[in-house]
């Protein structure tokens, strides 16, 4: 009796499938951005679910680094999430503050005094209610350690709002008053307590901004089109009267951001963004700054922040005092520039000699253009350079960037339109080492970004017959020289080698990029080290598959193989080996 062997096969679909949704899941815990060209690390995802700008404080040392983001919570309504960082950019601490909040809350900031973390926010109970400005005290875990207390006066609409630490420790908060176009501030100290009442500082005036070192508390604000500056020192008295120092108009439509004020041993920055709604030139932004030595504002010199549309191309050493390697070189004229840059953010507190304002660019991104995160670097008084922060395909806005005592860079900001995602990002080589790595979850993109790439490649394959026209020219007058022809007779094989390097040739000219380009990188951080092996390895790899390959195939034939059947089988597999994997050059990587 004859027995029949079953074979029962094993589908593979399904676990192709199951692969693909844990590769998947893998990316979306621990989601990161692609690493921008320079020292900036790739992005941390800190939050999906922000209402509203996150406010961040980094220590001297840089290692603890403490952001609070305003979100909902299905119970209470709203909630600040309180996030702790290390120095190896680990989380570790993230939950919500013990706060009872308002119905409505906006804009939380941090100032950081001493060990403990001070948290202003402004809030109402209703939309007809007047917005409110509270502040409570949080220490390193997260512990309310004052209770929440009303620092306005109540009966003013409290619109922006800016604090600083002064010389002595203590809280000084300013705020605007909406209904009657006024600043006030007060004062809390370390502890929490109320130095002094809410008090006018300004009797006609809007958009404060201040921040305080060892002389004084540096004040700026907006009186109609005109920018004013003072400094409060003991005996000052109020209201204050300031100085104007330049004339900012803002035509009806467009949007006025800033000003930002911020201050090194010897300068005091400026800066405001307008965006253009109205006119020809609507969609575009500018950034501009004004900065003077204290006490000399007669010397203020104006002008624009810049930067290049395509900035990866011009990066050079940097020489500074920063902890940076590299850095773009500031166009020498503002032509140059990209013409969409604003929501400019400075450091906090008081710098040496460096000062850094984080700015969102339009920029060339795979021949698309992109909002990104750029951070301008002024050395004494000038704009020198800048570095890329992030690398996005969202629009990155609402920058926050912070300097540590070792020069290393902390960047946070928020992520698509709607801002709901917030990411964070460091040049501080412990952590950048860190964040950096390829995780499992990069390899979903890979699979399904490099994949529909890859096959939009292969399709360009009508385009890469140029490539292969010289050596069918050899091997087709070959076949027809001798009909009888075998590619192991000497002459056929060292007419195939001349035909495949003019394949080799044609294509290195048709596209010249394949010797820079590291394989993959399209869609995969690839480690530097391994950039360099790749960049050799890949192309070796396809010549020796596709010459494999036409091996493989003449000793399996029964037949007679010629050297065209040769040639063709060869650069075939080699011609779309490339295009799967170098065709993302036509798409636009390069």
């Amino acid at each position: 009796m004859i027995k029949t062997r079953i074979i029962h096969k094993t589908p593979i679909i399904p676990f192709i499938l199951l692969a693909v949704i844990l590769l998947t899941g893998c990316g979306s815990e621990g989601q990161k951005t692609r690493k921008p060209a320079g020292d900036f690390s790739r992005g941390m995802l800190l939050s999906a679910e922000a209402i509203g700008s996150p406010s961040a404080a980094v220590n001297p040392e840089g290692d603890l680094i403490q952001v609070v983001i305003p979100g909902q919570n299905g119970e209470t309504g709203n909630s600040f999430q309180y996030i702790r960082l290390d120095q190896e950019a680990g989380i570790v601490m993230d939950q919500e503050l013990d706060l009872e909040l308002a119905p409505y809350v906006r804009s939380p900031q941090v100032i950081a005094i001493g060990e403990e973390l001070h948290l202003v926010w402004a809030a109402r109970e209703s939309t007809q209610e007047n917005w409110e400005l509270w502040h409570a005290i949080i220490n390193a875990d997260a512990e309310v350690t004052s209770t929440p207390k009303l620092v306005s006066m109540g009966t003013e609409r409290v619109s922006q709002f800016e604090g600083t630490e002064d010389d002595q420790g203590n809280l000084t908060i300013v705020w605007e008053d909406g209904n009657a176009n006024s600043l006030y501030f007060t004062r809390i100290s370390k502890q929490g307590n109320l130095i002094s009442p809410p008090k006018l500082m300004v009797a006609e005036g809007e958009l404060p901004a201040l921040i305080a070192d060892q002389e004084g508390t540096h004040v700026a604000w907006m009186q109609g089109d005109q920018l004013f500056y003072s400094v409060i020192y003991e005996d000052t008295s109020f209201p204050l009267e300031g100085e104007a120092l330049a004339t900012i108009k803002v035509a009806l439509g467009n949007r006025l951001d800033g000003p930002v004020i911020s201050i090194t041993d010897s300068q005091v920055y400026l800066f405001w963004s307008i965006l253009r709604q109205t006119g020809l030139e609507a969609g575009t932004a500018i950034t501009e700054y004004l900065v003077f030595p204290k006490s000399e504002m007669g010397q203020a010199r104006r002008g624009l922040v810049t930067i290049f549309p395509v900035s990866e191309d011009f990066l050079q050493p940097y020489q500074g005092s920063l902890s940076l390697s590299q850095a773009v070189p500031a166009p020498p004229e503002d032509y140059l520039s990209t013409d969409h840059i604003l929501n400019p953010q400075t450091l906090a507190t008081p710098a040496q000699d460096v000062m850094l304002v984080a700015v969102s660019a339009r920029q060339v991104n795979r021949l698309d253009f992109h909002m990104q995160i750029m951070v301008g670097i002024f050395e004494e008084g000038v704009y020198d350079s800048y570095v890329v922060g992030t690398r996005t395909t969202e629009i990155s806005q609402n920058p926050s960037i912070s300097l540590d005592a070792g020069g290393n860079l902390h960047l946070i900001w928020q992520e698509g339109f709607a801002g709901n995602r917030v990411f964070y990002a460091t040049t501080a080589p412990i952590a950048r080492e860190r964040l950096d790595r390829v995780a499992l979850g990069d390899f979903s993109t890979l699979i399904f970004s490099g994949g529909l790439e890859a096959i939009t490649g292969i399709l360009l394959f009508p385009f890469a017959f140029p490539w292969m026209a010289i050596g069918l020219v050899i091997t087709i007058a070959l076949r027809l020289a001798r009909n009888d022809e075998d590619v192991t007779q000497p002459l056929s094989i060292a007419l195939v080698v001349l035909a495949l390097l003019s394949y080799q040739v044609s294509k290195l000219l048709f596209l010249p990029d394949i010797l820079i380009y590291v394989p993959f990188s399209a869609w995969l951080d690839v480690p530097q080290g391994l950039g360099s092996v790749l960049r050799v390895g890949v192309p070796i790899i396809i010549i020796g598959l596709g010459i494999a390959t036409a091996e493989w195939r003449r000793r399996h034939r029964n037949s007679v193989t010629s050297s065209l059947g040769y040639y063709m089988t060869a650069v075939i597999v080699d011609t779309v080996l490339t295009l799967s994997i170098y065709g993302v050059i036509f798409l636009g990587e390069y």
